[in-house]
């Protein structure tokens, strides 16, 4: 059994379907496939009315019962021949024995013979019409059976009310168990047609799970999922993260918005700055500062790049550079140098191509200095800017020295 559309309608019915439960064109037997576009359409159409293919198929022959032909009830056999006149034998005159002429006497009628009626001709006509009347209605009756059951097991399987509907009002006289069945059928549909009007006014992913976990097999649930797909790309799209996107994404392979949410992913990878990224510029610049605290010339090197395009105002600097910087840093009556960076961190984050990310990173770094004759040396404030590329390596660094508020502190005091 194949489900088609109906070629009067466009309504999806079975193929086996007696009639279309929503035009009533008969269907079982009355359609043919066309062999060129495979559009269904009625036997006694000339041709494909998709794609103009003659229709060569033999037109289907409705089973008729068969008959007798009845011949005209025979003639009743009445007196056939009728009465005739004998006529009268010559006026010669009759001689009789003395030999005296006598008057002539006419001539007797002949009497017709009295034939008997046959009825058996009409006896055996009107036997042989019962048997044709009780033929035609045992064959009657078994087509109506089957068309019934074959409706019923249709119907059973349908999930529209009007099928159902369709076959009691086709089949009033169905056996009863059957029409218990189906009414118990339109019933059960209707009620999950109930319960789906509240999940849908409800607009809660939540209660449509609930309600395809409840009914798995709902003829609603293609439009459930649809409904979840919906909901969820809206959450996506208001939190516009990665995170979100990715989620969408994962949740809904087949989503009807799974390309938009990878696209937004990518472009949001390539243009905001991940978590992650964060944490990795803030400790390649905490690690170059703890390698002038440390005195470390061979690690400060491993935090930077092999040229520097600006390295505290000058552009293409070497590495030689930097260790030099580090050395200036430690005078000889300084006992100790600690620069500290301070979580403010702007970072800018733009895309280079090739999938390489650069990093244009603003903060503040204060340097605090011990002498070893102990004189106190006041702490200065540094504004840094600096550049990291993708290789987490800096490729360029500036320190200005922020005097506002120092002057500011004076006009207090």
């Amino acid at each position: 059994m194949a489900i088609i559309k109906c070629p009067e309608c466009g309504h999806q019915i079975s193929d086996k379907a007696p009639t279309c439960p929503s035009c009533g064109v008969e269907i079982k037997g009355k359609i043919i496939k066309c062999p060129v576009c495979g559009e269904v359409y009625l036997y006694d159409q000339e041709m494909c009315p998709n794609c103009h293919h003659a229709n060569f198929a033999p037109i289907p022959v409705e089973p008729t019962s068969s008959y007798v032909k009845e011949e005209p009830n025979p003639r009743p056999i009445e007196d056939e021949e009728m009465e005739s006149e004998i006529p009268f034998e010559d006026d010669e005159e009759a001689t009789s024995p003395t030999g005296e002429r006598t008057k002539p006497q006419p001539k007797r009628k002949k009497e017709p013979s009295k034939k008997k009626k046959n009825y058996l001709p009409l006896i055996v006509a009107f036997v042989l019409a019962l048997i044709v009347l009780a033929v035609s209605g045992y064959f009657y009756n078994k087509t109506k059976t089957e068309q019934e059951a074959e409706f019923y097991e249709y119907a059973l399987t349908s999930k529209e009310p009007m099928v159902l509907q369709s076959y009691l009002d086709q089949h009033p006289d169905a056996p009863k168990p059957h029409r218990d069945s189906i009414l118990a059928r339109i019933k059960f549909l209707q009620e999950i047609d109930k319960d789906w009007t509240d999940v849908v006014a409800s607009g809660s992913k939540a209660v449509l799970l609930d309600y395809l976990e409840k009914n798995p097999k709902s003829s609603h649930r293609d439009l459930a999922f649809k409904m979840i797909d919906s909901i969820d790309w809206e959450v996506a799209t208001k939190e516009n993260t990665v995170e979100a996107y990715d989620t969408y994404a994962k949740e809904h392979p087949q989503g009807q918005h799974y390309d938009a949410a990878v696209d937004a992913s990518k472009n949001l990878q390539s243009n905001t700055l991940q978590p992650g990224e964060k944490d990795m510029v803030n400790n390649i610049i905490r690690r170059f500062f703890q390698s002038i605290n440390d005195k470390d010339e061979k690690k400060i090197q491993s935090t930077v790049g092999n040229s520097l395009t600006n390295f505290l105002g000058k552009s293409n600097q070497s590495k030689g550079e930097v260790s030099a910087f580090v050395q200036r840093q430690w005078k000889p009556e300084f006992a100790k140098v600690t620069w500290h960076v301070l979580g403010d961190y702007k970072i800018n984050k733009k895309p280079m191509g090739d999938n390489k990310m650069q990093y244009d990173v603003q903060a503040t770094a204060t340097k605090r200095i011990e002498r070893k004759d102990k004189k106190s040396v006041p702490e200065a404030k540094y504004r840094l800017n600096a550049t990291v590329n993708s290789d987490t390596t800096i490729v360029a660094l500036d320190l200005t020295k922020i005097v506002e508020e120092k002057k500011t502190d004076e006009k207090k005091n």
